[in-house]
């Protein structure tokens, strides 16, 4: 494995971090919702 790692592949992981922070975000926010819908 060479020690560069091609900036796309680092773009890509980095976008694809980004998105499961902001998937899980949502979910928080849905659960936190229903939660205050079914109290």
């Amino acid at each position: 494995k060479p020690a560069t790692t091609p900036l796309k592949v680092v773009q890509f992981e980095r976008v694809k971090s980004e998105e499961a922070v902001h998937f899980s975000v949502i979910i928080c926010l849905l659960v936190d919702k229903l939660k205050h819908h079914a109290s």
